[in-house]
């Protein structure tokens, strides 16, 4: 993957020259080209960035509604705002999954048992058993339609449906579009077999857009890139 965004990061700047002129090209987006190895040298671009540092800054200016020990301040009000923030979690502790929608008309597979579901909500995803929330990635990058939720008697949570069998690369260029779990499929290649997987084994959520063509059964399944992490 970090090959992959390499590539395509070296080709923004390359064409951008072309694009927008030489003069696009700054010190900030020529550092583009070395992000990548950036990654590669000292992790997530997430765990090194000083983005959320910035940000903050905005909140603290507005904890300041004078120029006079505007330090006392701040640290006055960050430690009521994370009191009033603890009291509040203690009242509403969050539910790490939310079910909805019991119902009793399956499909359901063989040696599953319990409660169904037509919808259940996990962070900032939800996914339904029917269109347009049904469609998602699994851990082995392959799609996967939802078409029903379980939960056993042990409370483990089971998604069913089917995947499809083949699929080919939306683009080509820089590189295979299913790298980044954006590929084209049929519905002639949905498979007709009922798999079941636990909950944790969904990795992206996905849209399923229909691709303007003579063929009507053909969709571009893109990845939500929010991975989904739930246990």
């Amino acid at each position: 993957m970090i090959s992959y965004a390499d590539k395509i990061l070296k080709l923004f700047v390359h064409q951008s020259k072309t694009l927008y002129g030489k003069k696009f090209v700054s010190f900030n987006v020529h550092c583009l080209t070395h992000l990548a190895q950036e990654a590669t040298t000292y992790g997530s671009i997430d765990t090194i960035t000083c983005y959320p540092f910035e940000n903050f800054l905005q909140i603290l200016k507005t904890l300041c509604k004078k120029s006079s020990k505007p330090l006392p301040t701040v640290v006055k009000r960050l430690s009521e705002i994370q009191t009033v923030k603890h009291r509040e979690k203690k009242k509403n502790p969050e539910q790490t999954i939310l079910l909805f929608g019991e119902h009793r008309k399956g499909p359901l597979v063989p040696a599953l048992f319990g409660k169904q579901y037509r919808r259940v909500k996990f962070g900032y995803f939800t996914l339904r058993k029917k269109v347009p929330d049904n469609c998602v990635i699994l851990n082995d990058m392959s799609v996967f339609i939802v078409k029903n939720f379980v939960q056993d008697r042990d409370g483990q949570i089971f998604v069913i449906g089917s995947k499809y069998s083949t699929y080919n690369d939306l683009f080509i260029y820089p590189a295979p579009s299913r790298i980044v779990g954006e590929v084209v499929v049929t519905e002639n290649d949905l498979s007709t077999c009922l798999l079941a997987f636990p909950l944790s084994f969904i990795k992206f959520q996905a849209a399923k857009i229909p691709i303007n063509s003579s063929d009507d059964d053909k969709f571009a399944v893109i990845s939500i890139r929010n991975e989904v992490n739930m246990y």
